[in-house]
């Protein structure tokens, strides 16, 4: 009989543990963007190219408002950090990220605005390290150089 009941008890507490406590929420992410001397079209398509070179998964783009979003991938170890007493955190996280990239026309150029927000159990303290973002932006820049860019001590100009 007392085994019956420790069976039981047992039983009960064990069944008891798989009820979720804790439920995922999405976070936003300030963006990170440039102007580039190029057109809106021009700057979508090499996005899109970008994006799909890097092994994202396109969930939804639309040309005609710009916008494109890629699937929820893991964080990687240098992509999002958590703000622990004003010092950057860069440990396994256990969150997600997505990139949302939005291309508008801004005086004559493309401004390409890149985010990663997050999806994560972890409130609040969870932050961009902007790597995935100025990675993206960084290699839209390499696809739309024009051939005849000039390099300067001040920069490169197109």
């Amino acid at each position: 009989m007392r085994h019956m009941v420790f069976g039981l008890l047992m039983i009960s507490f064990l069944g008891g543990c798989n009820k979720a406590i804790l439920y995922s929420h999405d976070k936003a992410m300030p963006p990170v963007s440039r102007a580039f001397n190029a057109g809106v079209s021009d700057a979508f398509k090499a996005a899109e190219e970008v994006v799909k070179n890097a092994g994202y998964k396109i969930e939804r783009e639309d040309e005609k408002q710009g916008s494109l979003t890629t699937g929820w991938l893991s964080t990687k170890v240098d992509s999002h950090y958590i703000d622990l007493f004003d010092k950057r955190d860069y440990g396994t996280i256990g969150a997600y990220y997505r990139l949302e990239i939005h291309v508008t026309n801004q005086d004559g150029k493309a401004l390409v605005e890149v985010s990663a927000p997050t999806r994560s159990v972890i409130s609040g303290r969870l932050k961009s390290s902007h790597t995935a973002e100025e990675k993206v932006l960084g290699k839209i820049a390499d696809l739309l150089r024009r051939e005849d860019f000039e390099m300067t001590n001040v920069g490169v100009t197109e």
